[in-house]
């Protein structure tokens, strides 16, 4: 059976069946897969950042010392969507870096750790510099 297959193929190359797809073609997928990993890597660390700035502006602390009245506030104000946006794009960061070069070989769970840590340091440099 494998060597019937090898033989299928074989010919197939002999008869121009079969078309190389040329240097530039994967030149250009892994630049755009390396973009969009950019581009959706700093929307998710801008997501972060947004989160971070409303929990802030909330401002838990105060809201707390109003007792079950305060904590309702902060629950029905909370930026849920933000949280949810966040998560969405940690896992497309992930699943996106695993294709990109040679990183299908490594684990997904470190890739995934390095996403986060990432994300986080990024983050908390972008809340420390629009204090």
């Amino acid at each position: 059976m494998d060597k019937n297959i090898r033989k299928e193929i074989l010919r197939k190359i002999k008869n121009e069946e079969v078309a190389m797809k040329p240097k530039w073609w994967f030149v250009l997928k892994e630049s755009l897969l390396r973009g969009g990993w950019i581009v959706l890597f700093l929307t998710g660390v801008l997501l972060m950042s947004l989160t971070v700035y409303f929990v802030k502006r909330l401002n838990p602390t105060e809201l707390w010392e109003f007792g079950s009245l305060g904590a309702e506030v902060f629950i029905q104000d909370f930026p849920y969507w933000f949280v949810a946006g966040v998560i969405i794009i940690f896992l497309s960061n992930v699943m996106l870096l695993s294709k990109i070069g040679e990183n299908y070989k490594r684990n997904i769970r470190i890739l995934g750790a390095w996403v986060a840590v990432l994300t986080i340091v990024l983050t908390i440099v972008f809340s420390l510099i629009s204090r």
